[in-house]
Formats: C-alpha cells, structure tokens, sequence
C-alpha cells in the first residue's frame, strides 16, 4: 500500500510539474514574444503653409441718406444694376405701416398659394402624411445644412396646415372672403403710405454686402500691379474712418476677388505663379476657398508678396477683410499603420504582415508619409491582394512569415 501511494504521489507530482512547465511557457511566450494586431484606415496628412493676408475687391460704398434704413437685400445676394437695396424711412410710423403691410402680403400670397393646391383639402388622411412628409423633409434639409429651396419647402407645410385647418371650417367660401377681408386692410395701409418712404437703388450690378470697414477705397485691384512688401505692411495705416450712418452698405463689383499676403523668400519660392492651390481660411466660413496664385513680387527685406485670385464663394466670403490662413501645399492620402507594424523581408521589400483567418499574410506597401510614429502607405483599392482598410496587421510578433499558421 505504501509502495503503491508513493508511485501516485510521483506521477501527480511528474503531471504537476508538466502543467506548471505549459503554462509556464505560454506566459513566457506571452510576455517576451507578445503577438498583437490592430486594426488599420484609412488616413489624410497636410502639409500647409500658413500666412495671414487681406481680401481685397472692386467695391462700391452705398451712401445712406438719413432715416431709417431697411435694407432690402441680404448679406451675399447678387443685385441688378438699378435695383433697389434699401427703403429709407421718415420715421417709426411709416416703417412701422411698411411691416404691417408686408405681413399682410405674405398672408395673402399663403392663402393664393393654398387655394391653387386646395383639390384635396377634404382629404385628411392624405393632408397629414404631406404634412408628416413636410416637416420631415425641412428638418432633414436644416441637419444637412442645405438652405436652398428652404423657403419654398417652409411655405408649402404652412400651406399644408392651413389645408387642414380649412377642412374642419363650416364655410366653404372661408379662404375666398379672408382674402379679400387682407386685401382690404393691406389697400386701406397702402393708401397712408404716399409719401414718407424714399429707395436706395444700385449704380451698377455686384453683389450686395452692409459690411462697411474703411478699406474699400484703399483695398483696391489697381494696387496689386506694384504691391510691395514695405507697401502691404503700411496698409493698415491708410484705413478711412467712416462716420457711422453714412453708408448703408457696399456693392462689390465683378465677380473676381484677391487675396494678397507676404510670406519669407524661401517658403515662397515653394509656389509656383499660376497654380491652383486650395486657401483653408480661419474663420467661420467653414471650407477651403480655391484661388490661382497670380503673382510673386520680392522684396528687399527678404519677402515676397504673393497675390491670388478666385472666383470662388463670393457671396460666402464678402465678410472677409484681413484674414489669417494656411495653403494645402500637399495632401498625402493613403493607410495609417503604426511604425512598429513594418517589415523588411530578405530581399528589400517593405510591408505588413496581415491577420487573414489563421495565417501571416505579407502585404507589400509604398511609403509616402513619415509620421513621428506611424507611417501613411499607398492605397490603391482596385488593386487585388493589396493592403485595405479595415485588416488587421501584426504590430508585434517574431519569426512571421507569409503563411504562417498563428495560434
């Protein structure tokens, strides 16, 4: 018995120890040889330039002439030579009588619309899907960030619930006489307003901006023919102070418009005259402007003025006066992997070794950013075989090769 329970005693003891020796090679294992993945994506570097510089455009000021101004056009709307701009009133009463009149309109002009589109008024079911539908396309439209059309798409749900209030109406002549009772009351206003309103018309077409700032006279295209940069830095200096009151606003004449900045001789020397370049202004305007750098005049300070053109976003960027910068000098788009995820096989070549089911795939890579700790290698997705974002590939790992089976 006793003979029979040592010999147990040692192989447990032997089974024991074999486990211990497992385990205690996986944590080796683990722990100096580690295999780890991540996951890779897509990625995009820019290499810019910045500056800061001044806008500079044809304009016209629009003098005001006393009272009190409504402007008739928005900030970054296009105007007809002769097109009123503003309505100048003589005091609160009238403009007060104005407001009341086009509120007037606007209710009528709802009504017309309503009763052109009334067929299926009595139709209830129908109304408030279109109503449903309404109001789910100007909610899309405002989380998109897209104005265009919104007016008419707010006018056609007003006119949808009006549709539906009419539908409960025991009169069925109600929309005809609100008419003509808003007719009357707007006829009855109108007939007070014979005198004590005068309009601001425009010399020329352009586009219409109120903001006045005492460059429009000094920030003119003439000057960028001998522009230097002794001369753009005195520009500040020449600003006119406009009396508040005088100007209602101004008309920018054209649709080109300039960007002038001075930058060091040797980081100008990296733009060519010509060449289209994309301009990310620091501002709320929230896009990249594309402009055409025009000309390069050096200085004898070690600077060069630059001056670029464009015709892009007028209406966006009439706001803009002496604004900071950065050019996109170079874009380099591609997959971001880590440093440590590079491999160099015995013949040169360079690469990755991806996750693919239970196997080291190598993937050969191009180069075209060097990150401080990670790499942006080529991607090219019609290519077959190729690294895609989204694989998994080995940032640590040793004795990998193209094959190999991974636990």
């Amino acid at each position: 018995m006793r003979a029979g329970g040592i010999a147990t005693r040692i192989i447990l003891l032997v089974v024991l120890l074999g486990v211990a020796a497992y385990f205690g090679i996986y944590i080796w294992n683990a722990a100096y040889d580690p295999v780890k993945t991540i996951p890779v994506g897509e990625y995009t570097v820019e290499d810019t330039i910045p500056l800061g510089g001044l806008f500079i455009r044809d304009e016209l000021l629009i003098i005001s002439r006393g009272g009190i101004v409504d402007l008739a056009i928005g900030e970054g709307e296009r105007v007809a030579r002769s097109q009123a701009v503003a309505a100048i009133y003589e005091d609160d009463t009238v403009m007060a009588t104005k407001k009341e009149i086009a509120a007037l309109d606007a209710q009528i002009a709802l009504l017309e619309y309503t009763d052109r589109r009334s067929a299926d008024a009595a139709n209830t079911t129908k109304l408030d899907a279109q109503i449903s539908s309404q109001l789910l396309e100007i909610l899309e439209a405002l989380s998109d960030r897209d104005l265009l059309g919104q007016e008419g798409r707010t006018l056609e749900f007003k006119s949808l619930i009006l549709k539906r209030s009419l539908v409960y109406s025991s009169d069925p002549d109600a929309l005809a006489g609100r008419m003509a009772a808003l007719r009357a009351q707007r006829d009855e206003l109108a007939a007070q307003l014979s005198s004590g309103i005068e309009y601001v018309y425009t010399d020329d077409s352009g586009t219409f901006s109120a903001f006045t700032d005492g460059y429009e006279n000094i920030l003119v295209p003439e000057i960028l023919e001998t522009l230097t940069p002794a001369q753009f830095d005195a520009l500040p200096s020449l600003r006119e102070n406009l009396a508040e009151g005088v100007f209602l606003g101004k008309l920018i004449r054209g649709f080109r418009w300039y960007y002038a900045a001075v930058l060091p001789n040797e980081t100008a020397s990296l733009l060519t005259e010509g060449r289209r370049v994309r301009v990310r202004v620091h501002n709320d305007y929230g896009g990249d402007l594309i402009m055409t750098l025009t000309s390069k005049r050096a200085g004898e300070d070690g600077r060069t003025v630059l001056i670029f053109e464009s015709m892009d976003a007028m209406s966006e960027t009439t706001m803009l006066r002496s604004q900071s910068a950065e050019i996109i000098y170079r874009t380099y788009s591609g997959i971001k992997i880590p440093r440590s995820a590079i491999r160099v096989t015995e013949e040169g070549v360079t690469g990755v070794y991806c996750s693919i089911g239970l196997q080291a795939r190598f993937r050969e890579v191009e180069i075209i950013y060097w990150g401080d700790n990670f790499y942006i290698v080529a991607y090219d997705p019609a290519k077959s075989g190729s690294l895609r974002p989204g694989d998994e590939v080995y940032v640590s790992g040793r004795d990998l090769y193209d094959g190999k089976i991974m636990k």
